[in-house]
């Protein structure tokens, strides 16, 4: 399969989640912050983590409507956690692609640094089909 994996990670990132409930909406914000650490440290968000923002923030909800939007703001978390790592894994990718392109446009044919640049291309590469 060409790209492999990364395709579907992609379309998986570039896809919109559908608009939260004003509480679901306050959980995904309060998880995915830096002080909460969210997906972004070694403090990841469950469902039970979730499910007891939710219901403190809104004690009155159902615990029906309760498992629902805890459903809905795990999958809206897991949206804007492929969309980093689909920026993250283009932008380097962009930059190492610039930096191996001058480093061959710049310099001497056999020099150690034009087979170094080569093999950042074909590692590019390699990791794009993967």
């Amino acid at each position: 399969m060409l790209i492999g994996n990364q395709l579907a990670a992609a379309v998986r990132a570039l896809r919109h989640a559908p608009v939260a409930d004003p509480v679901v909406a306050a959980a995904v914000r309060d998880a995915a912050s830096s002080d909460a650490k969210g997906f972004r440290g070694k403090n990841k968000a469950s469902l039970s983590s979730m499910k007891t923002k939710i219901t403190s923030a809104n004690p009155a909800m159902p615990a029906a409507k309760v498992d629902s939007a805890a459903e809905q703001a795990m999958q809206q978390l897991d949206l804007q956690k492929a969309r980093v790592e689909l920026f993250m894994k283009v932008g380097l990718t962009l930059v190492m692609v610039a930096v191996a392109v001058t480093i061959l446009w710049t310099k001497p044919d056999e020099s150690p640094s034009t087979k170094w640049a080569t093999g950042l291309i074909g590692t590019v590469i390699g990791y794009w089909l993967s």
